[in-house]
């Protein structure tokens, strides 16, 4: 789905999606609200949200997700605590890539790569 600007009425149609498995959204920006439409999504296992920079509490809306394997994400403002914390909380996630912070990216792929190692 693109759009320059997402309205809140286009996040309140993919709430409703709820066997929505893969979501791509290619927007500038995204409110909390969106953030938390998408997080909703209970069988949502891919999520790529590129070009919106997510702030740390919007990524915080994916805790304890409940299927999701692999997200996209614009980080460059997330800090590395905060990020490690709430994919802790997601036993389902197997590969996150984050864009535009090449130190975030290297804690996250430590953190996932000893779940390999633990099996």
């Amino acid at each position: 789905m693109y759009s320059p600007e997402l309205t809140e009425k286009c996040f309140r149609s993919v709430a409703g999606l709820k066997r929505l498995r893969h979501l791509e959204l290619t927007t500038k920006k995204i409110d909390d609200q969106g953030v938390r439409a998408i997080a909703g999504l209970p069988k949502l296992e891919i999520v790529a949200l590129r070009q919106p920079v997510l702030t740390d509490q919007q990524f915080a809306a994916f805790s304890s997700h409940p299927s999701l394997e692999s997200a996209f994400i614009n980080g460059q403002d997330l800090t590395p605590e905060h990020v490690l914390k709430v994919i802790k909380t997601i036993p389902t996630l197997k590969h996150l890539s984050i864009r535009s912070n090449p130190d975030l990216q290297a804690a996250v792929n430590r953190e996932l790569g000893s779940r390999v190692k633990k099996k």
